[in-house]
């Protein structure tokens, strides 16, 4: 669309919106004043100034606005020798403007986050340059005041890719690009900062501007994200009618132009047109579609409607990232084609969103952390993956989304379990052996792919390449290299638990403890730093255990990699790679809390794991219900003891299927 002659009605009435809100800013500013004088008549010029704790400059501008404010109405006097002195001329008239000015002291920022906000607003939409003396006496505070103000300021601003220059003389400016200007914006109006009404034409007709065109053009975004898009549209808005347009690079504009966004950018656009009277240029259409590619949503209908073609350099990502939570985790996702899939397509819209630093929000955050430990660990493992392939590190926000990918499949991984082959020893005959067989296929099936019976004599003859559980009735002379569960010949409710709770991969008390060891057991540590801690325990476990490598740094090239604390005073560091030649956890106590990342750490579980343990999906299953366990980690540190961790594994191993999540 042709953008030569665009938005002047849009431009008039939100120039008008601004002057309203700099002529309301002056206004306020000079109720204080107002007041006093009223209050202590002969208030002298130097006291007035000490009161606010600015100059005596300050305080004659600020007496010039309040005169004006008033009008006819009343006046203030200065006397040379009596001060100032308030003289009112009409009093109905004045009565009214006390009621104008109840209602606009309301609107002066006066506590620091206040004016920080109103600061950023003011900066963030002007191009030109501004003084500290100028922002004192709109605020009607000290230079110091906005001096330290503009500290919280500039943080703010970085956040979004923004700096405040300064200039001798000429006083301060925001630099940055368009974009980020944008984006700095609808952050202050989505977090609340400054009020849309001041500065955006209305939200309610962007809005149903927006919902005709995705209802027309069928394009779907997530309904959380919506109120993002009417805010990010108003914000385009109100800078195209101020003559900011945004610059698109060619290359995203050709891309863009093929997309299903862009058709329904286009029909948002004409609606705006019919609306506010303005054409939208290309570039702006272009940045319109850009953000509805951001917050697509797609599923199986919309991948079909589409005709979506998955890049190959979505594929390799999503490769690396299971690659990564296979090294770290010791979760092997290769084989699940729906978690990939899933994964790439939530990467076409989330690599968007990193490339142009655009914001998401996540109501679930802290019930994803809460809940699905293990999988949000998992996401912010791969977090580097994707900073490394799309330009900015992901928000936690961001990470939590992706948490719930992994916790799906956490979930299947559980609901459809791996089948074993399995070795049932009878010491009764052929009949008993035929019959437990049987009873083992009709209870068991879902979880068994081979069942071979024999007697005990035989056991040390077998070939247990490809065994992974012996149930035996009888005592074994010979221990076989995989895990052993004696049962009854006749196997009772009890016998049915454990033996689902194996093959599961829950396991039961015995072989989840089997993990751990009193030796790696370390209560009572007094530490002040995680890095003390890292040292510590893994210089335990290198006097106890075989290592192939440097574990102290390959944990800590974990660490680098992403927090490995997660809420609930517990951190679960581990190396990078496996070192070891057998899965064991060590575990570290502290009298005292230190900061681990983000959080608060009291319980420290250094988790190894070896190369042949392909998956650990039963031993997270069974770890993690007592990580995120308010209770049970409160209990741990409290009592610090070797018996009070074997009894909350036992609990948590009683807790069946939801280990994992």
């Amino acid at each position: 669309m042709d953008g030569a002659s665009d938005s002047h009605l849009i431009s008039s009435r939100c120039q008008e919106t601004g002057d309203r809100e700099e002529e309301m800013a002056m206004a306020v500013r000079a109720l204080d004043i107002i007041q006093i004088v009223q209050k202590q008549p002969g208030i002298t010029q130097d006291e007035l100034a000490k009161a606010f704790d600015v100059s005596q400059r300050t305080i004659r501008s600020g007496v010039k606005h309040a005169n004006d404010f008033l009008g006819s109405t009343a006046h203030i006097e200065h006397h040379r020798n009596d001060g100032y002195e308030l003289v009112i001329d009409d009093t109905m008239a004045f009565a009214a403007t006390e009621t104008s000015e109840s209602l606009l002291a309301n609107s002066l920022p006066s506590e620091p986050e206040e004016r920080v906000g109103y600061l950023l607003s003011n900066l963030v939409r002007r191009d030109d340059w501004v003084t500290l003396d100028d922002l004192s006496a709109q605020l009607y505070v000290s230079r110091a005041s906005i001096s330290a103000d503009l500290r919280t300021v500039e943080k703010i601003l970085s956040r979004y890719g923004l700096k405040i220059s300064r200039r001798p003389r000429y006083g301060i400016r925001v630099e940055g690009s368009e974009i980020a200007r944008r984006r700095c914006i609808a952050g202050l109006v989505l977090d609340g900062a400054t009020n849309s009404d001041n500065v955006l034409p209305s939200l309610d007709k962007v809005s149903s501007c927006a919902q005709e065109a995705l209802t027309y053009t069928r394009f779907k975004i997530n309904s959380d994200a919506y109120h993002n898009l009417v805010v990010d549209i108003a914000v385009s808005m109100r800078r195209i009618s101020d003559g900011d347009v945004v610059s698109i690079s060619q290359e995203d504009l050709d891309h863009l132009k093929e997309t299903s966004a862009y058709y329904a950018a286009t029909r948002i656009a004409e609606n705006l047109a019919d609306s506010f009277g303005a054409n939208i240029p290309e570039q702006e259409v272009a940045y319109l579609a850009m953000h509805l590619v951001g917050r697509q949503i797609i599923d199986d209908e919309a991948s079909e409607d589409m005709g979506l073609v998955i890049s190959d350099e979505i594929w390799s990502v999503v490769g690396t990232m299971l690659a990564i939570v296979r090294g770290a985790f010791g979760v092997d996702f290769s084989g699940d084609l729906e978690l990939r899939m899933n994964l790439a397509r939530h990467l076409v819209p989330l690599s968007v969103r990193l490339k142009y630093k655009m914001r998401v929000q996540n109501p679930l955050l802290d019930e994803i952390i809460g809940r699905y430990p293990l999988a949000w660990s998992m996401a912010r493992a791969t977090a580097a993956v994707l900073e490394k392939a799309y330009g900015s590190y992901p928000s936690d926000e961001e990470i939590g989304y992706i948490a719930l990918t992994f916790a799906l499949a956490l979930e299947r991984k559980r609901s459809v379990p791996a089948k074993k082959n399995i070795v049932v020893v009878c010491g009764s005959g052929q009949g008993v052996a035929r019959m437990l067989e049987w009873r083992f296929r009709e209870d068991f099936g879902p979880w068994l792919n081979n069942v071979k019976t024999c007697d005990a004599s035989e056991v040390s003859t077998l070939d247990f390449s490809n065994i992974d559980y012996v149930f035996t009735t009888v005592p074994l002379s010979f221990t076989p290299p995989v895990p052993v569960r004696r049962v009854n010949t006749f196997l009772d409710e009890t016998d049915i638990k454990r033996v689902r709770s194996t093959l599961e991969g829950l396991s039961d008390c015995y072989s989840t403890i089997d993990y751990f060891d009193v030796n790696l057991f370390f209560p009572h540590l007094a530490f002040g730093k995680k890095e003390e801690v890292l040292d510590f325990l893994c210089k335990q476990i290198e006097r106890q255990r075989t290592i192939h490598g440097n574990l102290r740094e390959l944990v800590e090239e974990r660490e680098q990699l992403a927090e490995t604390s997660f809420g609930n005073q517990v951190a679960m560091p581990h190396p990078y790679e496996p070192v070891v030649d057998e899965t064991f956890v060590c575990v570290g106590l502290l009298d005292d809390p230190i900061l681990w990342d983000s959080h608060p750490v009291r319980a420290v579980f250094l988790v190894c794991i070896t190369r042949e343990d392909v998956s650990l999906d039963g031993f997270y299953r069974v770890l993690t219900p007592m990580l995120s366990s308010e209770d049970s980690i409160e209990r741990l540190v409290e009592h610090q003891d070797w018996s009070t961790l074997c009894s909350l594994l036992q609990g948590s191993t009683s807790q069946g299927g939801d280990g994992t999540t």
